[in-house]
């Protein structure tokens, strides 16, 4: 197995707010050489041949086994944050759906939204050139995540299980953001 390597810079505040390491998922770059470092190899360009290497096919190292304590594993959602093969697009590049055609050509996209964690403009904002647009869905939520519920249920009884083992409630470590957006905006590249 070859185990991805965790950038400390960028794990620093989920690992002070006391997430574990099977919980950071990357989801910025500032250059195609952090994304190989940091999140697998290369295999394509999958971006027009007029933009080259702005949508790039990267095959993931393999990220820390899941704690199976932890019931955001139990959500077959969840299988996405660390998918063996993602794609990656540059902040300049706006056709990530057809670098999803492109990547994955056995995909059926009717019907489903590509999402993204973070946006371009955050992006661009702090120095990020690569981003990982890491969702296909069916959009049916009015909250603006279409798995709002299912994480929000799943948060709920991640709580419970950290204070059980910590003595320490979600909502202590939580208090001084107001939004989960808030919360994971100082996160650099991981999430």
């Amino acid at each position: 197995m070859n185990f991805r390597p965790i950038d400390l810079h960028a794990a620093k505040m989920p690992w002070m707010a006391g997430f574990l390491p099977c919980l950071y998922v990357p989801i910025a770059a500032r250059e195609s050489k952090s994304i190989e470092t940091y999140v697998g190899k290369i295999q394509r360009y999958v971006s027009s041949p007029r933009s080259k290497h702005k949508a790039l096919l990267v095959h993931a190292y393999d990220p820390e086994e899941p704690d199976t304590r932890l019931p955001i594993w139990d959500l077959p959602q969840a299988e996405v944050l660390h998918a063996p093969e993602q794609v990656w697009v540059h902040v300049d590049y706006s056709a990530y759906r057809r670098a999803y055609i492109r990547a994955f050509p056995d995909l059926d996209l009717d019907g489903l939204v590509i999402d993204h964690i973070m946006n371009r403009r955050v992006a661009r904002l702090k120095c990020f050139r690569y981003y990982r647009p890491p969702q296909a869905h069916r959009t049916t939520s009015l909250s603006g995540h279409p798995y709002q519920s299912q994480l929000n249920s799943a948060l709920k009884s991640f709580s419970k299980k950290l204070m059980a083992f910590t003595n320490i409630s979600l909502d202590t470590i939580l208090k001084p953001y107001k939004s989960f957006s808030e919360l994971t905006a100082g996160f650099g590249g991981y999430v």
